[in-house]
């Protein structure tokens, strides 16, 4: 683990101002609803008053929750969230990054009411369906407006505090689910779920103040509106700056040449692009998570260990942590490392787990226990290196143009394969179907080797670069492995020489580029970059 040094802390803290920090704080609070909700549902379904609200009772009184209702309850939602992605997608580059945000807040606050006064199985799955939706938009919407809106040298440690926040709301909610654990009545469901609502309020009132994505405001050709909102969130914002940072964006646009229509998905450098985020996405999902985090109180409850309601706060205190260690380095170790050193804990993690449950006759209590600490292991490698690094990577990797629509369809997949997992997992855990227990570990293992060795071999390195950058390192072509090593003389040059000719001359001309072999002659040494951001 790299020292915490103040010199390194100040250097982040150095590329934020006043409102920089405040616009990513309200983005980060809107990912905390689905933090509250996935965590009060995966440990409420062990308690006794939701089960006899929402379950089947018995003759002598004993009630439980049919693993068909669990199973829907836990995948059925992930299709409501790609609705959410798809609407995100469709309305991102229509009416903004900002309003976007606007608009998902307000539909969480319909999902929030309709959770805390549900009396029936119907009304809780139509309040979580309401609720997938919004959490469809935010994995779009927030993830790219973050993305496109803060400087290089702090995206991820911006995007890494969505998860932040995120584990921080889980950790709340698990405190207050050990303590209403112990009320006799309703309440001890209904108190937790009630705790949705200030949220979405706050970013609701909030995003009058937010400003608009520069990106997006270049794309639509409100260049004046992008200059102010760069002013406005960038602590070096003198006019050369400013118009640096303006003049790399737009040759960005321009050298990519794609219109953001669909079929731009799979042209030239977009394909390799589709298909890295597309095959990423669902790493997440796939990877066991689902099954310990929607899953994990009550297979725990099923090992007579620990309770349920500790193992929760305990899971969330090491996601808070671990989300909390990588928002701060991940712009230091880099993506790969992180993804790669994750996904072969995980594995390890599953392995172990998967051989504990193979014991005969039955697994001992120091099997057991054993068992328990695998999946925190488990808990602490995904949060430390999977969770905010994933979505921090599908918000990089696309072009500005078709941003949108590339984290669309690789949530999509994300969604679809989520779906499949959380609808299966309970039929291969539990006692009543196929009862593997923690041999459940054996089918996520090698999805895990499978997401090391793709992200050793084709996912490039993109700590520390521009979204420019990022898009000069596709379009050169530069592999997976060459990509930690490779830094360009100058994005601005580099991508100019990607330009047409006959584009190049129209682009120069319009902005009133000077000519830098011009300056060259007369012995002055000049800086491309600086040079072809003299602005008209």
């Amino acid at each position: 683990m790299p020292p915490v040094t103040k010199g390194y802390l100040r250097s982040l803290a150095s590329n934020f101002n006043g409102y920089l920090a405040f616009c990513t704080i309200i983005l980060g609070i809107s990912s905390c609803n689905q933090a509250f909700e996935t965590n009060a549902i995966g440990t409420t379904q062990a308690m006794p008053y939701f089960i006899k609200q929402f379950g089947t009772c018995n003759a002598a009184g004993t009630c439980t929750l049919p693993t068909y209702y669990l199973s829907v309850l836990n995948a059925v939602p992930n299709a409501a969230q790609a609705v959410g992605v798809v609407f995100a997608g469709l309305i991102m580059n229509r009416i903004g990054r900002r309003w976007s945000n606007f608009l998902m807040c307000g539909w969480a606050i319909m999902g929030a009411i309709l959770m805390v006064t549900a009396k029936n199985r119907a009304q809780l799955m139509a309040a979580r369906f309401i609720n997938y939706i919004y959490y469809g938009m935010g994995i779009v919407v927030n993830s790219a407006y973050c993305a496109e809106l803060v400087p290089a040298q702090i995206r991820g440690i911006a995007v890494g505090a969505f998860y932040v926040s995120f584990t921080f709301a889980a950790l709340v909610m698990s405190g207050v689910l050990v303590g209403t654990a112990k009320i006799g009545s309703n309440l001890s469901w209904q108190i937790p779920f009630a705790l949705w609502f200030p949220m979405p309020v706050i970013c609701c009132v909030a995003t009058y103040w937010l400003v608009e994505s520069p990106r997006y405001l270049l794309m639509k050709g409100r260049d004046d509106e992008a200059r102010a909102v760069l002013k406005r969130c960038r602590v070096d914002n003198s006019d050369m700056a400013i118009d640096e940072e303006l003049a790399t964006i737009k040759l960005a646009l321009e050298a990519d040449g794609a219109q953001g229509r669909w079929s731009d998905l799979v042209k030239g450098s977009n394909l390799r692009r589709t298909l890295l985020v597309s095959i990423i996405a669902p790493a997440s999902s796939a990877s066991g998570n689902s099954f310990t985090s929607s899953y994990g109180p009550i297979f725990i409850a099923t090992l007579n260990s620990i309770s349920a309601y500790n193992f929760n706060l305990i899971g969330s205190v090491i996601g808070f942590v671990g989300n909390l260690f990588v928002m701060i380095y991940m712009d230091k170790i880099g993506r790969r490392p992180l993804i790669i050193t994750s996904a072969l804990v995980q594995a390890s993690c599953l392995l172990a787990m998967g051989g504990a449950g193979l014991q005969k006759p039955a697994v001992t209590q120091a099997g057991t226990n054993f068992i328990v600490a695998c999946v925190l292991i488990f808990n602490t490698s995904f949060h430390t290196g999977y969770a905010s690094t994933i979505h921090a990577v599908i918000a990089e990797l696309p072009e500005q143009t078709v941003r949108a629509k590339s984290q669309l369809v690789a949530q999509i997949v994300n969604v679809s394969i989520g779906v499949g997992v959380s609808y299966a997992t309970p039929y291969l855990f539990r006692a009543d179907t196929a009862n593997l227990g923690p041999k459940v570990g054996f089918i996520f293992l090698p999805i895990n080797l499978f997401v090391a060795g793709f992200v050793y071999f084709c996912l490039p390195e993109i700590k520390g670069r521009t979204l420019e950058e990022v898009d000069l390192m596709f379009m050169l072509k530069i592999g997976a492995r060459e990509s930690v090593k490779w830094k360009p003389e100058s994005t601005a040059a580099g991508l100019m020489e990607l330009i047409p000719e006959s584009k190049t001359a129209d682009f120069a001309e319009g902005h009133n580029f000077e000519n830098p072999d011009d300056k060259k002659a007369e012995g002055e040494t000049v800086h491309v970059e600086r040079t072809v951001a003299t602005l008209a």
